[in-house]
């Protein structure tokens, strides 16, 4: 999902549902980064990806172990506080 507001996902203080990324701020409109990514693409590499995710040993792994606690999943914590805890960060 890719978002413009501020505020996109309730995310708790020990979230484990949601990995979030930003976009870098040195490939924003760069037409020319994304367009060989779109190619790729419409050229079979979502079903090439898929084929590789299907064969990959999962073993022991669940995602809720993993979850990257970026910048952007620190500041969606933020905006999901509610009155009292908003006001005491």
């Amino acid at each position: 999902m890719a978002a413009n507001e501020d505020w996109v996902v309730p995310a708790s203080h020990d979230e484990r549902r949601y990995a979030i990324g930003g976009v870098s701020e040195a490939r924003k409109q760069q037409k020319a980064y994304i367009a060989p990514l779109f190619a790729e693409l419409a050229a079979g590499g979502a079903a090439a990806m898929l084929w590789d995710l299907q064969r990959m040993d999962l073993d022991g792994w669940h995602p809720r172990d993993a979850i990257p606690q970026t910048k952007e999943l620190r500041e969606q914590k933020l905006f999901s506080l509610g009155g009292m805890d908003q006001w005491y960060v």
